[in-house]
């Protein structure tokens, strides 16, 4: 069973640390609730609708943290038993209309209060790749005005609207299971179809590119390997959530 996650913004926000004494400052939603799921193989579901209303279905604690937090699975660690098995369904509604970040800042406040949720934060040096702009330069759209963000992949494609760099690369790195770090400098929200052959494709004659012969020719992107610094989140309290 494979979780699907819709990547809808990067947080840029708060973390809760262990210890820390900061007063709160992320925004909050204004009705949350949370209810064990019922048995299901339909994977993971988590979308944003225009006004910023969530809706989680059939998802771990360490889900929630990937989408929230926009990570990794290799980039959490420690927790309870159950935080990568048990799973939750969540409706959450913001007071007025939310933009992107601040429904994930407002999640993570949500498993903070709900889940006592303690994250503490480490950096390590591991094996990246680097996205940079290719030598004749990017290949990239601008938004229409108006338009909402939002990256969607299915097998061999990646669908994105108004989506920063930084979003692209960490959707990236969960397809190729190894961290990609932007290092682009494009500072802009962009449009974007890339079309790839999977990994286990199974037709050579008509094997299309691999994803990063079409995020070059497609993108006039490039990932090239290197070394880079990643934050790892390390799980220093969580505790199941009474249903309201």
């Amino acid at each position: 069973m494979k979780p699907i996650l819709i990547l809808i913004a990067m947080a840029g926000g708060l973390i809760t640390i262990a210890g820390a004494q900061a007063p709160e400052t992320r925004p909050t939603f204004e009705v949350a609730a949370i209810k064990p799921s019922k048995a299901s193989n339909d994977g993971t579901n988590i979308r944003s609708d225009p006004n910023g209303t969530l809706r989680v279905e059939n998802a771990t604690l360490k889900d929630l943290i990937r989408f929230c937090y926009q990570v990794g699975n290799d980039q959490i660690s420690g927790g309870p038993k159950w935080f990568d098995v048990d799973r939750f369904d969540v409706l959450a509604k913001p007071e007025s209309r939310a933009r992107p970040e601040q429904v994930l800042q407002m999640m993570q406040r949500l498993l903070a209060e709900r889940f006592q949720l303690v994250l503490r934060r480490e950096s390590k040096e591991v094996k990246v790749y680097q996205l940079v702009v290719a030598k004749n330069g990017h290949k990239l759209r601008e938004p229409k005005e108006g338009q909402e963000p939002g990256l969607q992949g299915k097998k061999g494609q990646i669908t994105a609207h108004a989506t920063p760099m930084a979003i692209f690369a960490k959707y990236l790195s969960q397809r190729l299971g190894q961290p990609v770090v932007d290092q682009t400098g494009l500072a802009g929200s962009y449009d974007f179809t890339l079309e790839y052959e999977p990994d286990n494709g199974n037709d050579p004659a008509g094997a299309g590119p691999s994803i990063f012969t079409a995020v070059q020719e497609q993108l006039g992107l490039r990932l090239q390997p290197g070394k880079g610094s990643i934050d790892l989140f390390v799980v220093d309290r969580a505790e199941k959530p009474s249903e309201n």
